[in-house]
This record gives structure tokens, sequence and C-alpha cells, in this order.
């Protein structure tokens, strides 16, 4: 699991000022869909793209995700599919709208990951977003985050 932080990390240093479509050939060990990651994958600036259609893909992909690396690598596409959807297709005007849509993307993927059956597990989502935390994807005073430590604390196992 520590591998893939360094290697997403290549990746971006990789992709500044690129022009030409990347190929993600790592991570996603159990996930079946290779033409999800290969469609969303080969961008390149300018390009067309449908943030709601990845979103609906992406959400479909990741409630079928069985493990942590998966869950991770996944939320990693999130975040460079939305940073290129930021820096290439986003007007200027809407970008504020963008980020706050981006971030509740980002929580409901959480959300997906601590699912117990149809219930949220306090466990589950308090394990979760101190990961994201301790990965610096998520900031400590995050009020998700604060509030998945509280629901741990009152709900969960002791």
């Amino acid at each position: 699991m520590g591998e893939i932080p360094r290697r997403a990390r290549t990746l971006r240093q990789r992709l500044k000022g690129r022009t030409k479509p990347f190929q993600l050939r790592f991570f996603f060990s159990n996930i079946p869909s290779n033409d999800f990651i290969k469609k969303w994958c080969s961008l390149t600036p300018g390009a067309s793209l449908d943030f709601s259609e990845f979103q609906t893909e992406l959400h479909e992909v990741k409630r079928n995700a069985t493990n942590e690396q998966d869950h991770v690598a996944l939320l990693q596409l999130h975040d460079i599919i939305s940073k290129f959807m930021e820096r290439n297709v986003v007007e200027q005007e809407k970008l504020q709208s963008f980020k706050e849509l981006r971030d509740k993307d980002y929580k409901l993927l959480l959300i997906y990951e601590a699912l117990d059956g149809e219930y949220i597990s306090p466990d589950k989502i308090s394990a979760v977003t101190s990961r994201e935390v301790a990965a610096c994807r998520m900031s400590p005073e995050d009020k998700f985050h604060q509030l998945a430590l509280a629901g741990a604390m009152i709900l969960g196992k002791p």
C-alpha cells in the first residue's frame, strides 16, 4: 500500500505540462473494469470530458472494489481526473462550484468504502478518514473526519 502514493506522485510530476495521452499501468488489482481505467486515463488537455459520466462510472466501479488498495487507487484516479478537469476543462467562473462538487463526491466515495451492508460502519468510516488524513488527502480539521472520529468513539465497538 505504501507504494501507491509514491507512484501517484511520480505520475503527477510526469504529467505537468504534458499534452499527450497518459496511461496508468499500476494499482487496480481486482477491479474487473480495465476499460474504465483506459477510457479515463487517455485524456489530453483540451479534451471534451463529461465529469458526470465519469462520476457515474467511478461510483459503479467503487461499489464493486473489494480491498483497500483498490479503494485507494480509485480515490487517486478521482483526484487525477478532477485536477485535470480543474486545469483544462472547467471555466474559471465555475471553478469554485466544481471544487465543492469534487469534495462532496470524494466524501461519498469514502462512504462507499465504509458501508457495512447498507449502513455506514462508524469504525470503518473513522479508519477510512484517518487513513486519508495520514496520506494528506484530507485535513485533520475536516468536519467529515471529525464527525467520523466522534461517531466511532460514541457508536463504535468498545
